[in-house]
């Protein structure tokens, strides 16, 4: 496999992309799921020197030289990376941020273990063991930082757009971090002006939230 090859075109891929989102306002062409994971997989076996499984073969992507069974995940820039819950064949753990230039960025490589219970850790207030990776019930989680939010398991888990805490992601206003009023005092202060009654906030890609 040609990994510098697939790196040049890259570039390529997000300009073709930019193109297809011009021509039809509103709508995404996110390269996720099966393209980002593909690209990333072919960058790290060359970079670590792996050997590639079958595509697809669940909770195993490649062997290292001292053939332990590795897990390749990876996400586009300022996107968190999706796991499937817990992958007991999975001893080492490689994560990449695919860039828009075609570079590659090491996340994490590591035991695998740590990683895949992340996602178990998070559960507030109810046990992980009593539901599937692909349940839809809404659940309480709480992240190292603190933050407490509401989410299905299903949207946690789901393979290429797991979610991870909304507050750390950006999507959710944090008081005094990135709200609008801490961000943009002016534009907060004409908002309230013509309506007291309305909180706004600012939330990630320059959106806000007004209710």
């Amino acid at each position: 496999m040609n990994a510098a090859a697939i790196q040049r075109l890259v570039p390529e891929l997000f300009r073709v992309i930019a193109e297809l989102e011009a021509a039809a306002p509103g709508r995404h062409f996110t390269p996720d799921g099966h393209l980002i994971g593909s690209i990333g997989e072919v960058i790290a076996a060359d970079r670590y020197g792996l050997t590639l499984t079958t595509a697809s073969k669940k909770g195993i992507d490649a062997h290292d030289a001292q053939g332990r069974a590795v897990e390749i995940k990876c996400t586009g820039k300022n996107k968190s990376v999706a796991l499937r819950g817990h992958e007991p064949s999975a001893e080492r753990f490689i994560a990449l941020q695919i860039n828009r230039d075609g570079s590659a960025v090491d996340d994490y490589d590591g035991p695998a273990a740590p990683v895949w219970a992340e996602v178990a850790r998070e559960a507030h207030g109810w046990d992980s063991q009593t539901v599937t990776v692909r349940s839809k019930l809404k659940r309480s989680w709480k992240c190292r930082e603190g933050h407490e939010w509401e989410a299905r398991v299903q949207e946690r888990t789901r393979e290429g757009r797991g979610t991870g805490c909304p507050y750390c992601n950006g999507r959710l206003p944090v008081e005094g971090v990135n709200d609008l009023r801490t961000l943009f005092p002016e534009l907060a202060q004409q908002v309230l002006s013509h309506n007291p009654a309305t909180k706004c906030s600012l939330v990630s890609q320059g959106g806000f939230m007004c209710m």
